[in-house]
């Protein structure tokens, strides 16, 4: 999937505007009327109630009717949430403009009608979904702007109802997008059957509101949220901490490594012969800050980059080798342009191609740049000109780059708004010699994109990675003169090959991986030296994976992972086969207890393979422990794997099972595996679930009386459903960012404007229109009142995959059925943990439920 669409506008400055449109004001609290002379609705007429949310101050807004006198104008419209309702003639509208104030004048864009109508139909309140402004100014004359268009409904009903109610008695409010929402029904019956010897609740959240209603919310967490934990070792499980070797000198006689200590960011290298090591760079920044990139530039130039949150900042480092003193030292320069290394070029010091066209606001030119990093001087007039074997190119979005270090491919992507179709191009440069790049295939609309993995050496084709032409992913060949497909390269008829291993230098594809038994495996090409496989036999709870030979010096640097362990570099000498651990990305994490891994294999009872992987804490004798069914998300083309997790080994030094499903739908088995878990929701996939924890239950020490479901995204909707489906089995659930309404998934407007992305989630969900009543028959929203179990589910404020609203929704429902379940809201999170101390108090809350309703305190 490519980036939704973004509004470019070149400033234009606008002193005057003549347009025949009434003004109208937001916020005011009074309906304003565009038709008509008074509040009741002629047979013709509807009301329409805007919410449109802003980050920054709008000079004007313009609707038009297709076919009505006047337009409807807004003047200065201030940032942040905004109402209004008006009274004016049924129909269909849209917004023609948005003008931001700009010093005397102002931006002024005119906007396309079909992406931006709405209807209004007679005799009701239309509330056709909020409307959501961003801008981002990328110059004094220029801004990137985006409007779309979000399901809010159970804030802006409740809203709408607090504000204009007493006006508009009796009248229906409806929501009017592309696909019903069978919500605002399903609520006023629920207020309706509201007992009336209690107040009745409050049913709508405000961030940074005082309003109370029964509904936990975390601001931004802080380590002090963690102090007071009952699980001291929890932070330990999740600490960021990590060390890695990143790659070898060309001269092969260094190790270039990173290492985040307790937000104290490393850089150094590891002298292979003695291993002796070098600090290049030694710094405490700020938390969270990560080496992204880390590569050599040549032998005694360091390229390095540092990111903190959405910043990075590029360096490069040349080093100082002072034989005498026995130290090396690196003198840094920054980069004052924001992107990331493409590669060095291997015969030219302190040279590389450096590609800016990945940063925002960026990608109207093709952004690459061949950069002298030789001094700061040579940097800054590096990027004063494009590249210029790559100037006729635009909107690339990936390169490739050929064992001489020449860029030989490359990818670029446009979308045509009129007729809503994205088109990617594929180029090649038979001569790296010149710019005569030849455009050698196209791809239109829904056709399968794929990437270019490598380039023969004959320079006649491409390798590819993809299963359009087989059932499983496999290695294809595409011809360099035209794009062609020519046959398949390599294929293991058994599992999709999941990424492919490249030489050294990241040029030649030498093997690739595949999963088994929920374990990575590597297929080499060419056989291994008989060494290797006797570093595999000392290291038999270690799968270890060759990632560059020294072979000056007679080594091999190896990767080592484990189901407990996240992974160990390792020195190997091919003289003796013994190999050295150089250091655990993570040592500390290393010490902590572990849980033991089980491969399960069952069958489902139409026949469908199913694999599972168990974690089971370390017991005593007989003892069964209390088991935790944890479905992943997706549910289309995911899926869970041995290698070690964090949450499952600290889930089992508490005494829990843990149990993943790779049900039918998962990746990594082909795709008729895949396809079959389609329109599955609340169906077949949670009965995979269910057989594999039964045969759980029966083949290991597992209590068959204490389980409870635990998942997020579609595995937190999993989780609750396991509850409605099989309630005798679970006693109690957890969501995080779970799917709750199913019919809702559909309604937002950035969802209706993407047929493509339409028709995807029609073919994994189900279609909202043909089979409304099966959607809402499966989500836990409208079946909540049936589901008994307790629940406990969290939600990011902030999630754009899965909107607060389902949660919300949820709420409201809990509290006018006066359930005592518990939602948590996290105001500045997402779909997933972007802070370390969320997934902490996330698994303290979650724990103490689940003792609480497993009945183990």
């Amino acid at each position: 999937m490519f980036p939704p669409k973004h509004l470019w506008l070149s400033a234009i400055i606008v002193l005057f505007v003549s347009v025949t449109a009434s003004s109208a004001s937001f916020n005011s609290g009074e309906v304003i009327i565009e038709s008509g002379s008074g509040l009741e609705l002629a047979a013709d007429e509807g009301y329409l109630f805007l919410a449109f949310d802003t980050d920054t101050d709008i000079s004007r807004l313009t609707i038009d009717g297709e076919g009505f006198g006047n337009k409807i104008r807004f003047n200065d419209v201030m940032r942040g949430s905004n109402h209004a309702l008006i009274k004016l003639k049924a129909g269909n509208y849209h917004w023609e403009h948005i003008n931001i104030f700009v010093g005397i004048g102002s931006i002024r864009k005119t906007l396309s009608k079909d992406d931006y109508t709405f209807k209004v139909n007679p005799g009701v309140v239309n509330y056709p979904g909020t409307w959501a402004f961003r801008a981002e100014w990328v110059g004094n004359r220029r801004a990137r702007m985006s409007l779309n268009g979000y399901n809010h409904l159970s804030y802006e009903m409740e809203f709408f109802k607090s504000r204009f109610n007493h006006l508009l008695t009796g009248v229906p409010f409806e929501y009017q997008g592309q696909i019903k929402d069978p919500y605002p029904k399903f609520l006023s019956t629920a207020i309706s059957q509201y007992s009336q010897d209690r107040p009745l609740p409050n049913l709508f959240y405000q961030k940074n509101s005082d309003i109370e209603m029964p509904l936990t919310v975390f601001t931004k967490l802080t380590p002090a949220i963690s102090a007071n934990m009952k699980y001291p070792d929890l932070a330990t499980y999740f600490q960021p901490d990590r060390q890695a070797v990143r790659s070898v000198s060309p001269n092969e006689s260094y190790l270039l490594f990173s290492a985040v200590l307790d937000d104290v960011v490393s850089v150094g290298i590891v002298d292979v012969e003695n291993f002796q090591t070098y600090l290049l760079y030694h710094q405490k920044l700020p938390h969270n800050s990560a080496v992204s990139e880390l590569q050599w530039v040549d032998n005694d130039t360091i390229f390095l980059t540092l990111s903190n949150q959405d910043q990075d900042r590029s360096f490069v480092g040349h080093l100082d080798f002072a034989q005498k003193q026995k130290t090396i030292t690196a003198k840094f320069l920054k980069f004052r342009q924001a992107g990331k290394l493409l590669s060095s070029l291997k015969n030219e010091e302190n040279m590389l191609y450096f590609d800016v066209g990945s940063v925002a606001g960026s990608r109207d030119k093709n952004g690459l740049y061949k950069v002298d990093v030789s001094s700061e001087k040579s940097i800054d007039k590096s990027f004063k000109k494009i590249f210029k074997n790559t100037k006729k190119l635009a909107n690339v979005v990936d390169w490739l780059v050929d064992p001489a270090g020449n860029v030989r491919a490359a990818i670029s992507v446009e979308y045509d708004k009129k007729n809503e179709v994205t088109t990617v191009s594929y180029w090649f440069l038979s001569d790296p010699q010149t710019n005569d790049w030849k455009e050698i295939n196209t791809i239109s609309g829904s056709d399968d994109l794929f990437w270019l993995m490598s380039l023969s050496k004959d320079e006649t084709y491409f390798l590819v990675l993809t299963n359009e032409f087989s059932d499983k992913y496999a290695l294809h060949k595409y011809a360099t003169s035209d794009g062609k497909h020519l046959g398949l390269f390599y294929e293991n008829s058994d599992h999709d090959i999941h990424n492919v291993l490249m030489d050294e230098g990241g040029y030649q594809v030498i093997g690739y991986t595949y999963f088994e038994n929920g374990l990575a495996q590597a297929h080499y090409f060419h056989e291994l030296d008989q060494q290797f496989e006797l570093a595999r036999k000392y290291n038999p709870n270690m799968q270890l994976f060759p990632v560059q030979e020294l072979t000056s010096h007679n080594r091999l640097l190896l990767f080592g992972l484990s189901p407990n362990s996240k992974g160990a570099w390792f020195l190997l000498d091919t003289q003796t086969g013994l190999a050295d651990k150089i250091f655990d990305i993570s040592p500390n994490y290393e010490l902590l207890p572990k849980g033991q891994h089980h491969v399960l294999h069952t069958t489902a009872e139409d026949g469908v393979n199913l694999e599972g992987i168990l974690v089971l804490p370390q017991t005593i004798g007989d003892e069964k422990v209390p088991l935790i069914v944890m479905p992943h998300g997706g549910p289309i083309g995911v899926r869970d794997f041995v290698h070690n997790n964090e949450m499952q080994h600290f889930l089992a030094s508490q005494g829990f099972a843990t149990l993943k499903v790779n049900y039918r739908g998962s990746g990594g088995y082909g795709k008729k595996f895949e396809s079959l878990g389609k329109s599955q929701w609340g169906e077949k996939i949670e009965q995979d679930i269910q057989t594999m924890a039964e045969f759980a239950i029966t083949n290991h020490p597992v209590d068959g009386g204490k389980v409870c479901a635990m998942g997020g995204s579609y595995g937190g909707y999993s989780a609750l459903m396991l509850t409605y489906l099989y309630p005798e089995t679970y006693r109690c659930a957890i969501s995080f960012a779970g799917v709750m309404d199913l019919p809702l998934l559909f309604t937002s407007r950035d969802l209706s404007n993407e047929p493509e992305l339409q028709q995807m989630m029609t073919e994994i969900v189900g279609d909202p229109i043909r089979e409304i009543k099966q959607l809402v028959n499966k989500s836990p929203l409208y079946l909540l009142h049936e589901m008994k179990r307790p629940m406990l589910l969290f939600q990011g404020a902030e999630d754009t995959r899965v909107r607060a609203e389902h949660a919300l929704r949820m709420q409201q429902l809990i509290s006018l059925y006066g359930m005592d379940h518990q939602v948590i809201l996290f105001e500045d999170e997402g779909h997933s943990f972007s802070q370390e101390n969320t997934v902490l108090l996330y698994l303290d809350k979650s724990i103490k439920f689940i003792k609480q309703h497993l009945q183990l305190d």
